[in-house]
């Protein structure tokens, strides 16, 4: 294995002597990455001055380093600047973790620290660690990328690629749910977000065959495969808890049941869970089952974060901006579920994006945010309203915003598009 201070000089060397390897180099680093106190001076002063002039270099950083600089240029062999910079992010990696965890043997031995803290901060500090440690994506011309960008108008026209359908028509026409972004839905509670979530996963799962992983922060989870096999199957939850299902529903329960016993759903129902408890365990389920196609969390005010807040609406703001990362690094699409404030209630309106609790960095986060909005709750009177159920696309980052009118019934937990349900 190669010394990191070994690492960092033949680094340093093949920048000082090739131009076009140091911007690569300060493309990718940051002075921090060195360990050697002499090689961040040096790529500091590079990096400043866009430079690798050995004078111009030395004026920077002092006289009493110019023999050293030129002894690192005597002492270059030439080798490959890519392999380089992987292995002092390498070594930097491997530092982080050192440091971390002897952080974590220290505060072993305090009272008022409690295992799990500590092994959270822990994982956190590993996770920042390795995350920078990955390759940078390299730069493009912009020449090479509009084909790709054409390949994929082709396909959305033709039908043919959708990274995610939500299973409803309607929004199907207005909403694109691309992998690498957060959707969230948010409505006030019983309005339907873990229906219309459970909906999107189960036709994820079901249809697009997708492997599915369902953080349950609310309801336990046989709950949710209990909701997600009546869903499936049409039929009234409610009856069943009665005892008045009639018997000739039950094969359709099975049947249900049977085509989701061959899915890959995966779901955790750990309370109160941390956002890097939330990534680790994806990590641990895609290197098991395989690629991920879509994560679902419900709800967003109840997850926590490791780090250090001072506020509740800084914590949810975090645990957002996480959320975030997490669907850019598994490259699959977040369905961030939340609460809505009372304001709608109150004065008797459809939602809007300033009814977002603890909202935080929720709205700039959130690639997508859908409200649901059923005005039978407000006027029940009405049969006109009857399981009218408008979800509103208050915003999409890559699309317009709209609503899509669709059927909820309550009793079965599902939505339908208005003329016809293409869910099954």
């Amino acid at each position: 294995m190669i010394p990191a201070n070994l690492a960092e000089s033949e680094l340093i060397a093949q920048c000082l002597v090739n131009r076009n390897d140091m911007y690569e180099a300060i493309s990718q680093l940051d002075s921090c990455h060195f360990d050697v106190r002499v090689h961040r001076l040096i790529f500091d002063a590079m990096k400043s001055k866009q430079s690798n002039d050995v004078v111009i270099i030395s004026d920077v950083i002092g006289d009493e380093h110019t023999l050293y600089l030129f002894d690192l240029i005597d002492r270059y062999v030439s080798g490959n600047i890519g392999s380089r910079i992987a292995v002092v992010k390498e070594k930097y990696a491997l530092r982080k973790i050192d440091e971390a965890a002897k952080k974590a043997s220290a505060e072993c031995g305090n009272p008022d620290v409690n295992a799990e803290d500590i092994g959270n901060r822990l994982q956190s500090a590993i996770l920042e660690a390795t995350s920078g440690n990955k390759k940078a994506s390299d730069p493009e011309e912009i020449k090479l990328i509009i084909p790709k960008v054409f390949e994929k108008l082709e396909n959305i026209q033709k039908g043919v690629v959708r990274d995610i359908s939500s299973g409803l028509r309607d929004l199907d026409e207005i909403l694109y749910i691309s992998n690498g972004e957060v959707i969230c839905i948010a409505a006030r509670p019983g309005q339907g977000k873990t229906a219309l979530g459970l909906k999107i996963a189960g036709h994820a799962a079901l249809v697009q065959n997708k492997l599915v992983v369902i953080f349950s922060l609310e309801m336990p989870k046989v709950q949710i495969a209990t909701r997600l096999v009546f869903i499936n199957a049409s039929l009234s939850l409610n009856d069943c808890r009665a005892g008045t299902m009639p018997k000739k529903d039950y094969p359709k329960l099975s049947m249900a049941a049977s085509q989701l016993f061959e899915t890959n759903i995966v779901i955790d129902d750990t309370p109160a869970i941390k956002d890097v408890e939330i990534i680790n365990k994806c990590r641990k389920i895609e290197l098991q089952k395989g690629k991920i196609g879509l994560i679902m969390v419900d709800y967003l005010q109840l997850a926590k974060t490791a780090e250090k807040t001072h506020s509740r609406e800084q914590e949810v703001a975090t645990v957002s901006r996480n959320l975030k990362t997490l669907a850019k690094m598994f490259n699959c699409p977040v369905l961030e579920l939340a609460q809505l404030s009372r304001a709608m209630e109150v004065q008797n309106r459809p939602p809007q994006l300033s009814d977002l609790r603890e909202s935080g960095g929720i709205e700039q986060d959130a690639d997508a945010i859908v409200f649901i909005y059923r005005p039978e709750a407000f006027d029940s009177e009405n049969p006109e309203l009857k399981n009218v159920a408008h979800l509103i696309v208050a915003k999409q980052r890559d699309g317009s915003v709209g609503v899509a009118t669709t059927v909820y019934h309550k009793e079965t937990m599902r939505f339908l598009d208005k003329a016809k349900d293409d869910y099954g």
